[in-house]
C-alpha cells in the first residue's frame, strides 16, 4: 500500500443546505443529511500533517446550521475557530478553521 501524502491546509467549498435531492447534478448545492460534512472530517485526519487545518466556509441558510457543523467537526475530533463573520444578503458568512486533536487511525 503507498502512504498518503500530507496537507497543512485543505481548503473545502462543500454545499450548505440539508436538503434531500434525488438529482445527483444538484449535489453541488446540497447535502442531503450533511453526508459530505461527515466524510469530509472522517476522512481528513490521515490528509492532514500534524499542525494541518481545514479551512471551510458556511453560511446560516437553515435554522441551526451553525450548530449542526461544530458538532460533527467535535465529533470526528476537531476543534474550531471561526475567522471572519459578516453579514451579507441577509445570512452570516462564516470562514471558519479546523484542527484535528483526535487520535489519527
Amino acid at each position: 500500500m503507498f502512504q498518503k501524502k500530507q496537507y497543512d491546509i485543505i481548503i473545502a467549498n462543500l454545499p450548505i443546505v440539508d436538503i434531500e435531492e434525488g438529482d445527483l447534478r444538484l449535489h453541488s448545492l446540497f447535502d442531503p443529511g450533511f453526508k459530505y460534512h461527515e466524510r469530509l472530517f472522517q476522512e481528513a485526519p490521515v490528509y492532514l500533517d500534524k499542525n494541518g487545518k481545514i479551512m471551510l466556509c458556511h453560511a446560516d441558510l437553515q435554522s441551526r446550521g451553525f450548530e449542526r457543523l461544530e458538532i460533527i467537526a467535535r465529533k470526528h475530533g476537531y476543534t474550531f475557530k471561526v475567522k471572519q463573520a459578516i453579514k451579507s444578503l441577509g445570512n452570516e458568512w462564516r470562514n471558519y478553521e479546523f484542527k484535528f486533536i483526535g487520535d489519527k487511525q
